[in-house]
Protein backbone atom coordinates (compact mmCIF):
# COMPACT_ATOMS: atom_id res chain seq x y z
CA UNK A 1 0.00 0.00 0.00
CA UNK A 2 2.76 2.42 0.91
CA UNK A 3 4.53 1.68 -2.36
CA UNK A 4 1.32 2.36 -4.29
CA UNK A 5 0.84 5.65 -2.47
CA UNK A 6 4.41 6.64 -3.31
CA UNK A 7 3.86 5.80 -6.97
CA UNK A 8 0.66 7.84 -7.02
CA UNK A 9 2.39 10.76 -5.34
CA UNK A 10 5.17 10.68 -7.92
CA UNK A 11 2.61 10.49 -10.71
CA UNK A 12 0.66 13.45 -9.36
CA UNK A 13 3.84 15.44 -8.87
CA UNK A 14 4.94 14.72 -12.44
CA UNK A 15 1.51 15.68 -13.74
CA UNK A 16 1.52 18.97 -11.87
CA UNK A 17 5.04 19.66 -13.08
CA UNK A 18 3.87 19.20 -16.67
CA UNK A 19 0.59 21.04 -16.30
CA UNK A 20 2.00 23.59 -13.91
CA UNK A 21 1.14 27.15 -14.84
CA UNK A 22 3.11 30.28 -14.13
CA UNK A 23 0.58 31.06 -11.42
CA UNK A 24 1.17 27.91 -9.40
CA UNK A 25 4.92 28.33 -9.81
CA UNK A 26 4.68 31.88 -8.49
CA UNK A 27 2.57 30.80 -5.52
CA UNK A 28 4.97 28.04 -4.54
CA UNK A 29 7.88 30.44 -4.99
CA UNK A 30 6.22 32.98 -2.70
CA UNK A 31 5.55 30.30 -0.09
CA UNK A 32 9.15 29.15 -0.24
CA UNK A 33 10.40 32.73 0.08
CA UNK A 34 8.21 33.28 3.13
CA UNK A 35 9.55 30.08 4.68
CA UNK A 36 13.10 31.24 4.03
CA UNK A 37 12.37 34.65 5.50
CA UNK A 38 10.87 33.08 8.62
CA UNK A 39 13.86 30.80 8.95
CA UNK A 40 16.22 33.75 8.85
CA UNK A 41 14.09 35.78 11.24
CA UNK A 42 12.83 38.03 8.48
Amino acid sequence: QAQWNQAMADLVRAYHAMAGTHETNTVSMLARDQAEAAKWGG
